[in-house]
């Protein structure tokens, strides 16, 4: 008689049961988001038609009154844009897809936003290659990765944008002079809901990740405590097989 044993590797199957969980829980989120989503875009429209409708009655409207309907409108833009982010967060991306390039991505991005003073944006961008890519979907995508470096650096300093060809790949790389981002909490970073901001639901970097992702890309990060972080969007030049459904009609 002898013995017989079967060694049975773990690390795989608790790896696959991980990713299904994770999975599970991000279509819960997404049908969340949209069911919120849906529901509350309708009132916060209506609320900004009338805000608009108020703004073109100002000769009628006392001091206090035009001051109120400044307050509704400053207020109104928050819970609309998470709005916005909850149902594109929930919703298959659809490309739009157009050729750009690097310099053009970048230009379209920073366009979008208010540097502050205090911040030097140092641009190291190409006119080449060209590249076919849905240009609104990257350069939000690109203008969310921009605002946390802002974020990053409350103190102001400097933000360096770079872009390179690496074979048959573009990449956008954002460093920026921060504070960094910890061990702890550097696998969070890309999950819907996590946040380390007073204010904002967790959903920037997520939907930069899809959206790059959905162009058959990726988004990467090296960071160091103390001495800040780069965040580099890769893109492929060739073309890549996408599955591009079709948009929803109530988007």
């Amino acid at each position: 008689m002898g013995l017989r044993g079967i060694i049975v590797d773990l690390s795989e199957l608790k790896q696959m049961q991980d990713e299904l969980l994770q999975s599970k829980h991000y279509s819960t989120i997404g049908e969340t988001a949209a069911m919120v989503g849906h529901d509350l875009r309708n009132p916060v429209q209506v609320i900004i038609g009338a805000t608009y409708t108020l703004k073109t009655l100002s000769e009628t409207l006392d001091e206090e009154g035009k001051m109120m309907t400044q307050v509704i409108e400053e207020n109104i833009r928050r819970p609309d844009k998470i709005i916005t982010n909850l149902v594109e967060y929930s919703c298959e991306p659809y490309l739009d897809l157009s050729t750009t390039n690097p310099k053009g991505i970048i230009e379209a991005s920073l366009a979008q936003l208010r540097i502050p003073e205090n911040i030097h944006v140092d641009i190291q961008a190409s006119t080449t290659p060209t590249i076919e890519v849905d240009i609104e979907k990257i350069r939000r995508a690109c203008t969310n990765i921009v605002r946390n470096a802002i974020d990053a650096m409350p103190n102001g300093d400097k933000l360096t944008i770079t872009t390179r060809q690496c074979n048959d790949v573009i990449e956008l790389c954002f460093t920026d002079t921060g504070s960094g981002i910890s061990e702890k909490i550097l696998p969070k970073i890309w999950n819907p809901l996590f946040t380390t901001k007073a204010q904002g639901m967790g959903y920037g970097l997520a939907i930069a990740k899809r959206f790059v992702e959905k162009r058959g890309g990726t988004v990467s990060v090296k960071t160091k405590l103390g001495t800040g972080s780069t965040f580099t969007i890769s893109l492929p030049t060739k073309p890549t097989r996408l599955q591009n459904p079709r948009p929803l009609t109530d988007q």
